[in-house]
């Protein structure tokens, strides 16, 4: 039976990872790779940033995703939206120093293994982020099928089964980074 799993948010410290990865090591679990969604500060602070509230029914806008149909009021009930202040660009600006600060080490870690692949999100919509999440795990499948190797490795892997894995995860982590994506789903 092969079984997959997926970490959201996780690990979120050095120590985590390593942790972490002490633990997979222990199950015969290695990753397969660590997707990273990248997107800039202005951009992140472009779609956080500005977004208002209805206090009482909890309803959101934001000026350009989802703007009020009046200009500050809530669509139903025309009561003023908030602005929460965490929701304002300084707010968010200083969010984002502690995120990279305290994620930087661990996408550097996972990189210097080879098990790194970057997504960018700056200018995607959700069906295109998706589309080229779908493309990375394509060819995750192509190269699984195409060297008839499992993703799924046995709880006792065997040190030539373990050393191939390496190589073909090195191999896809190198081969999905070469790749351009111009925003459609491709195959080559």
């Amino acid at each position: 039976m092969n079984v997959g799993w997926l970490v959201d948010g996780f690990p979120r410290s050095l120590k985590q990872a390593h942790l972490f990865d002490s633990y997979l090591q222990k199950q015969s679990m290695p990753l397969s790779f660590v997707l990273n969604f990248e997107a800039s500060t202005e951009e992140l602070v472009g779609r956080l940033g500005g977004r208002m509230v209805h206090l009482r029914s909890g309803r959101t806008y934001h000026p350009e995703a989802n703007p009020p149909k009046v200009d500050g009021q809530d669509d139903v009930t025309g009561e003023p939206l908030t602005v929460r202040d965490d929701d304002r660009p300084e707010t968010i600006r200083n969010r984002l120093r502690v995120y990279h600060d305290s994620t930087m080490p661990i996408l550097e870690h996972y990189d210097a293994h080879d098990l790194l692949v970057n997504v960018s999100v700056d200018w995607g919509l959700p069906h295109s982020v998706w589309a080229q999440v779908q493309f990375i795990l394509n060819k995750a499948m192509e190269i699984s099928l195409a060297t008839r190797m499992d993703w799924t490795i046995p709880l006792q892997p065997s040190s030539e089964q373990q050393h191939a894995l390496l190589h073909y995860r090195q191999e896809f982590v190198k081969h999905i980074a070469s790749q351009h994506w111009d925003g459609r789903y491709q195959s080559d």
